[in-house]
């Protein structure tokens, strides 16, 4: 879930050596617990380099928290970020600069 955008979330889909990011919206709700979410974006991982880590929550930008930001880091220095725009339903390409990550959801790009 995409903290304070309502009905958005991200999906890490895995299937053998392909990696991608989902960028998702709620399609439909039964009112009964089960969702159908509809994906607006895909971001491939695949082909970024060995070593890398994903850290999709808990970013702030020049100090403000900022739940649409995600980045990809090695031994803690960004290499890659992006926004998870909800307002036009894509990913797109940000500068690191200014960008802190606190977040113990990181996960490996191995």
């Amino acid at each position: 879930v995409i903290w304070g955008k309502h009905g958005y979330g991200l999906s890490m889909i895995l299937g053998g050596a392909n990696k991608m990011l989902w960028l998702e919206k709620i399609a439909h709700n039964d009112g009964n617990g089960a969702v159908a979410w509809e994906v607006k974006d895909v971001l491939a991982l695949s082909n970024l380099e060995s070593g890398l880590t994903l850290l999709p929550d808990g970013c702030s930008l020049n100090g403000t928290p900022d739940s649409e930001i995600l980045v990809v880091a090695k031994n803690g220095v960004i290499v890659l970020a992006w926004r998870a725009n909800t307002t036009l339903e894509k990913f797109e390409v940000i500068p690191a600069n200014g960008i802190t990550c606190d977040t113990d959801k990181a996960m490996p790009l191995e």
